[in-house]
């Protein structure tokens, strides 16, 4: 995570810069009328610093009293799906307190950790977790899900509060033990399903939770453009309901590697991009799409679909070749296992 923390005296001050020296990824600011050595001073106001690093940073630390945090960042709150973690902490690092997103943002684990760096207290005041209560939203995000609908992980959350059940249904392996309230079964009033399927609702208030990191290969023609791509690529995962977040990586073919309009689109999404040669994609086994063009020109005889694959290290392909305007994509899963590690949860 990338922490922006900013500090108003000198006890502060020191605090700013002993996290800075424990915490990977921190910058550390001041107000320059307070101006400290070791940190970036800040010449505008502190709303202004806010607006400037509420977007471009995970986690916002503010050190000093709750009642400055909270004006700053008060403006510029949009929802608990995409504000930043905001945490305060007081100069003498003894109570770190998380203010905004303290499950999806990751607010809540971020004060425990830092307060067992500095020797404080974290303050949390969530009610699942002051009840040792499972919290869906918490939990999808540290093990790289998707939530789709926060209304019915709240619901979930609220439920699970009241002591109801919650129903499980998982297109993967489960590992570890499942809270006290929650059960694998498909029946149920509500309930959570993983996977990648948008027609599969196995209860009748179902929250959808899909997993990130799937494999998406690309074939196209020499010259394709952004547009092109953008196109069929978008289209497909509509058609799905699958979000772009999941996909964690583009694969191609090595005559690829130097397509603009491929690289401009994984840059564009802030995809890593691989490239494979014809004899790695010959390896793959598999039932593929074949094309005797594509084999004239490549060497292989499909591309998309077997680039697919090996960049999701065999995993089993969720879309197979869909072709629009001169280019071929397939999505493919990697393996997954949902696991349930943390103790203590009832």
């Amino acid at each position: 995570m990338r922490y922006a923390i900013i500090s108003f005296t000198v006890h502060g001050a020191k605090l700013n810069r002993k996290l800075g020296e424990l915490l990977e990824d921190a910058k550390g600011y001041h107000l320059s009328k307070y101006k400290e050595e070791g940190l970036k001073g800040v010449e505008g106001s502190l709303k202004e610093w806010t607006k400037m690093n509420f977007k471009d940073y995970e986690v916002l630390i503010y050190i000093g009293a709750t009642g400055i945090a909270v004006r700053a960042i008060a403006p510029f709150l949009v929802s608990k799906d995409k504000d930043p973690a905001v945490l305060c902490i007081d100069e003498l690092g003894q109570n770190v307190i998380p203010l905004v997103s303290g499950h999806i943002g990751g607010a809540n684990g971020c004060a425990k950790y830092i307060a067992s760096l500095i020797g404080g207290r974290a303050i949390i005041s969530t009610a699942t977790d002051l009840e040792g209560r499972f919290a869906v939203d918490e939990w999808a995000v540290e093990r790289g899900l998707i939530l789709t609908d926060l209304k019915k992980a709240k619901s979930i959350a609220s439920d699970i509060l009241k002591d109801k059940t919650i129903g499980f249904v998982s297109d993967f392996p489960v590992e570890g033990k499942l809270p006290k309230q929650v059960l694998e079964s498909s029946y149920g009033e509500i309930g959570i399903y993983i996977g990648y399927d948008k027609g599969k609702k196995p209860f009748k208030e179902t929250l959808w939770l899909i997993p990130k990191g799937l494999t998406l290969g690309i074939g196209c023609r020499k010259g394709t453009s952004f547009e092109q791509i953008e196109r069929l690529i978008r289209g497909q995962l509509e058609k799905l309901d699958i979000p772009i977040e999941a996909i964690g990586k583009v694969v191609s073919i090595d005559l690829k590697q130097e397509e603009q309009g491929l690289l401009e689109w994984a840059t564009h999404y802030h995809k890593s991009i691989s490239f494979y040669s014809a004899h790695e994609l010959n390896q793959i086994e598999g039932d593929f799409t074949p094309s005797s063009f594509v084999k004239q020109i490549t060497g292989v005889e499909n591309v998309c679909e077997r680039s697919a694959v090996k960049g999701s290290d065999g995993g089993k392909l969720l879309l197979k070749k869909v072709a629009l305007d001169g280019v071929t994509m397939a999505l493919a899963m990697p393996y997954y296992t949902v696991t349930f590690e943390r103790e203590g949860l009832r």
